[in-house]
């Protein structure tokens, strides 16, 4: 069996991890899987740099995040071809620009092939205006209909997007991503990695800067620990166009706020995290939170998207309704009570490795490859 995988971009992210390790794992028990993708941003970092399945990847110019009409015309009819030479039983594009792209060019060849598409979240909340929601549902609507399999990382992200007419119950499926569990550096040996001081408690927020993850409620429970002459560091991980607001906001606050930018290894920023702090409007299924659940730290995020499928309230973390006074205290619980942090990270670790394993993850996508062309008439030795 071929597989055909179609994304934006392999910037260091969610989308970026579930498909390498899906790659990987495919490979090995024997389909022959390629990757068509576009360039990263200047402000992101490539996640497929000294990858393993580098030799199965093929990058378009005009591929990326950003709509051009001209590119995307290119894009279009390079993606064609590429169809075309690869001649894939399956192609699964993943996200909402690949999604467009991909599945359009695949209707258009006469090759016989399935299409399968990923919701990693989407965009009807928290993105655009009510205009172009309207006209991002309506497509998403008409792309439904020439596509045989759509799935949703989580449950939640499944029933908004059937909420707004877009698929059904019988055409989406929802699996779970695939992470795998890796041992974390030594605290010294990431510190020194990260050019970092040691300090006694972290508190880390790992994400793109833009509106919809609301990084300005970084500053909000930063001036709430402030008013308890709290000893808590905050190291923000990412880069995006609110960089420049931050900083400057963040430079009336004497409590430790340090930005590192896009870091590749995140390994090493779990290895100096205590807490990991989620504050966004929207959500699919955050793959940084279930890293650091699988390595036994606790998380405070906001109830969004399917954030509450990763997250056990109370019992790996906390995840709750967006307030700053809140948060704030949630954290100085978990900066005061070590038996309580050791306690949510047994149970973080061991209900990540149960739900979230690369090896279920790809068992469910391969049986869904297989159901579908079986019944579409594919036939595989």
């Amino acid at each position: 069996m071929r597989v055909l995988f179609v994304i934006s971009r392999m910037n260091v992210g969610g989308p970026a991890v579930i498909i390498g390790n899906l790659m990987k794992a495919l490979s090995v028990n024997g389909v022959e899987v390629q990757l068509l993708t576009g360039r990263c941003d200047k402000d992101e970092i490539e996640y497929l740099l000294d990858s393993e399945i580098e030799e199965k990847v093929i990058r378009f110019d005009g591929l990326g995040r950003k709509l051009n009409l001209f590119g995307d015309i290119a894009s279009f009819l390079q993606v064609r071809r590429a169809i075309k030479d690869f001649n894939p039983h399956i192609i699964h594009t993943h996200a909402a620009k690949a999604g467009v792209i991909g599945r359009l060019a695949s209707f258009t060849t006469r090759n016989k092939q399935i299409r399968v598409h990923t919701f990693h979240g989407h965009l009807l909340y928290g993105y655009f205006g009510p205009i172009k929601t309207k006209l991002i549902i309506l497509t998403e609507r008409v792309l439904a209909f020439i596509t045989h399999a759509l799935i949703a990382v989580g449950d939640q992200v499944k029933s908004e997007l059937i909420e707004n007419g877009i698929g059904n119950r019988s055409k989406f499926a929802c699996i779970p991503p695939g992470v795998r569990h890796e041992a974390l550096p030594s605290r010294h040996e990431a510190l020194r990695n990260l050019s970092l001081p040691n300090h006694a408690f972290t508190l880390t927020w790992i994400g793109r800067l833009v509106e919809v993850k609301r990084p300005d409620r970084i500053l909000e429970i930063a001036r709430e620990l402030e008013k308890r002459n709290s000893q808590i560091r905050i190291l923000v991980v990412g880069n995006g166009p609110l960089m420049k607001d931050l900083r400057e906001s963040s430079s009336h606050i004497t409590g430790q706020i340090e930005f590192l930018g896009w870091k590749r290894n995140i390994k090493d920023i779990l290895a100096v995290s205590d807490v990991i702090l989620l504050t966004s409007d929207n959500e699919g299924m955050p793959v940084a939170l279930i890293e650091a659940q699988m390595a036994g730290i606790p998380v405070i995020a906001t109830k969004v998207g399917s954030t509450h499928e990763i997250i056990e309230d109370g019992v790996t973390g906390f995840c709750k309704d967006f307030d700053a006074h809140e948060f704030s205290l949630l954290v100085h619980r978990l900066f005061d009570d070590n038996i309580l942090i050791r306690e949510f990270a047994a149970n973080a670790l061991k209900r990540s490795q149960n739900v979230f394993s690369v090896e279920m993850s790809e068992i469910r996508h391969r049986e869904l490859y297989f159901h579908h062309a079986r019944d579409n008439g594919l036939i595989f030795q």
